[in-house]
């Protein structure tokens, strides 16, 4: 190879090794977006699971069946009951965004990727280095 073909060489390389880094910086930020998401919906509901809504509703409706109380505090209960069921659409929320994750086996092939066009320039600056000498 010329001289000037190893720098043609060369910088295509590192146009492609500037790409991946690009893609990989875009999958980095959806990453940090859903998990910012994921964190505001946590914050706002105390269970993180359908289920555990569910069970909490179901031990509060029955608290209510099989224990006498005073009015205002069987209020507060049907109060609670309507905010655990509101919070059921945020935990559903939670869990289809999660569906959004980045693929962990996508970011793996982009770091193979970059790896191999890292050793590519490696190579290519080697190989350089040789007909400077010449």
């Amino acid at each position: 190879l010329t001289m000037g073909d190893l720098c043609a060489s060369f910088s295509r390389e590192q146009e492609e090794q500037n790409g991946i880094r690009t893609q990989l910086k875009a999958l980095d930020a959806q990453k940090d977006a859903v998990r910012a998401q994921q964190k505001a919906i946590r914050e706002k509901c105390q269970y993180v699971k359908v289920e555990d809504i569910d069970a909490a509703i179901e031990r509060l409706e029955n608290e209510m069946a099989h224990t006498s109380m005073p009015l205002n505090e069987e209020k507060k209960i049907v109060v609670q009951i309507s905010e655990l069921r509101k919070s059921k659409a945020l935990v559903k929320e939670l869990f289809e965004s999660s569906g959004g994750a980045v693929d962990p086996a996508a970011r793996d092939a982009l770091y193979a990727q970059l790896k191999a066009v890292g050793e590519k320039i490696t190579s290519l600056k080697a190989e350089e280095q040789e007909q400077r000498k010449i």
